[in-house]
């Protein structure tokens, strides 16, 4: 079929009742479902409707009852279409309140979504304080601890620790510091010594040799009067059934004591030659014309490449 509007073809759409003329829904103006409520021969297209084909007479001829019930026909016809565009109308309305009702929840739910990101901001903003209050009090944790590390290792500025002397029942550690003194030609009155026990090594059965002297300067004479000898064994001091080697050292903390530890593997990974430790302060050097660091603390060792 061809639309007598648009000249379109068409498979489904109206018929005039009065010129019979076929219209498409969209020309006809007039909705499938609304077309088919009606008996076909009353919908009548545009033109009929207004009159162009109604059958009421022209002017001057005789109006019949014939005519006027026709066009009467005509326009119920056309009013037969009101109620399903009343319902549409409604349908409309109502969709538009539920979207009116969906845009009011929608707008207090994102008043409430800025309230709590508001709220969120204030959180992250006490939180940045926060954390750069924490970060103060690190670092002041930090320097505490440090000065507390410094005057542990500084009570101990008098200490030696001497090691690999083995262990016999009944033994007098005077003389055997004493021995260990005229060996290394340091001579030690025992008026230089505030006391001198056993000290246990961290992982071994064996015990140290700790002597607190009164004189720090004595203390200093008889480590360097020490380390002048090459090597000291315990059959040097009277234990000649022993090849054990003897080490006389400054007394460290357990904190330094780790650090030498680190350090001495650090610096075996990384090519040095040299770990020492005098003053109870850790030396590196990576050979004999290298710079010599000190290192005081884990992050010092940074600076061995």
């Amino acid at each position: 079929m061809r639309c007598a509007e648009c000249n379109h073809d068409f498979t489904d759409g109206s018929q005039c009742g009065a010129c019979k003329k076929t219209y498409d829904f969209n020309c006809a103006g007039i909705s499938e479902a609304n077309y088919r409520k009606m008996k076909r021969l009353s919908w009548r297209c545009a033109a009929c409707s207004r009159g162009s084909s109604s059958p009421v007479a022209k002017k001057g001829e005789p109006v019949t009852l014939e005519a006027i019930m026709e066009r009467l026909n005509g326009l119920t016809a056309q009013l037969t279409a009101l109620p399903a565009l009343v319902e549409d109308v409604k349908s409309v309305k109502q969709e538009l309140q539920d979207v009116r009702s969906s845009c009011s929840f929608m707008s207090s739910q994102l008043d409430d979504f800025v309230g709590k990101l508001k709220l969120v901001d204030e959180r992250v903003q006490a939180l940045e304080a926060t954390k750069v209050e924490l970060a103060s009090t690190k670092e002041q944790l930090l320097i505490i601890q440090r000065n507390l590390q410094a005057r542990d290792q500084w009570s101990r500025a008098n200490n030696v620790e001497i090691k690999g002397v083995p262990m016999r029942k009944s033994e007098n550690l005077f003389q055997l510091v004493g021995a260990i003194g005229a060996h290394v030609k340091c001579s030690i009155p025992v008026t230089q010594i505030n006391y001198v026990s056993r000290l246990p090594t961290f992982n071994s059965n064996e015990k140290s040799i700790l002597v607190s002297f009164v004189n720090r300067y004595a203390k200093e004479d008889f480590v360097a009067a020490a380390r002048s000898v090459k090597t000291i064994q315990a059959r040097d001091i009277g234990f000649a059934d022993s090849n054990n080697r003897i080490y006389v050292n400054d007394h460290l903390s357990s904190t330094q004591k780790k650090l030498l530890n680190d350090s001495k593997n650090i610096a075996k990974n990384k090519g040095y030659q040299f770990v020492w430790v005098k003053f109870a302060k850790i030396h590196v050097r990576k050979n004999d014309t290298s710079p010599v660091y000190v290192i005081n603390s884990a992050s010092d060792l940074n600076k061995l490449t």
